[in-house]
């Protein structure tokens, strides 16, 4: 893998969504580090300006919830070009787990929402990327892997992401679109 310091990315355009925190948050910062303008994005304003404190750099906080397909439209209409998107939001997804005959109408709807969520964001993001950009999309370790006991919603929309991913990499080309499935990540913040 390429060190990462040695990756120039002056006037480039970075947006993260998920942003605000953990895996999110860490890319926006290298992004920064490196030279983008990043914008990052989360549901809380609050969360990220303070992730934007943190980070050195040209760094944007932009409020979005990313299942409200009208405003994800808008909020990417204000963007003029995009280089690099990574999309990490996911709402505590262990609050979604549960055996099947348990798993309330609500739990596996909000499960849904990530594959939803990660739908307007691209949809909204795509006419405005650079021809040689790149989409990041963070699945979650049980699409790759047998799931543990009452995982099998979070599986099947994570294995979705993933697979949305690779269908992306073929109909976006040459924008490069990848999953990554980090699997469970202790962050601080």
């Amino acid at each position: 893998m390429a060190n990462a310091s040695n990756v120039s990315l002056t006037d480039q355009v970075v947006v993260v969504v998920g942003g605000s925190s953990g895996i999110g948050r860490s890319i926006g910062r290298l992004a920064a580090e490196n030279g983008a303008r990043v914008i990052l994005m989360s549901r809380t304003l609050s969360k990220l300006e303070a992730a934007v404190a943190s980070i050195e750099g040209d760094v944007q906080p932009v409020a979005l919830d990313m299942l409200d397909p009208e405003t994800v439209a808008r909020t990417f209409e204000q963007i003029e070009k995009i280089d690099h998107l990574a999309v990490t939001a996911v709402a505590d997804e262990n609050k979604r787990r549960g055996q099947l005959a348990e798993l309330t109408n609500d739990q596996m709807e909000r499960s849904f929402d990530k594959l939803r969520g990660f739908f307007h964001v691209v949809r909204a993001a795509t006419p405005r990327m650079a021809s040689r950009g790149s989409i990041i999309l963070t699945s979650g370790g049980s699409a790759l892997k047998p799931p543990r006991e009452g995982m099998s919603v979070l599986a099947a929309v994570n294995a979705a992401v993933t697979t949305f991913a690779r269908a992306l990499a073929l109909e976006l080309a040459p924008i490069r679109v990848n999953s990554i499935t980090p699997g469970v990540v202790d962050t601080a913040v």
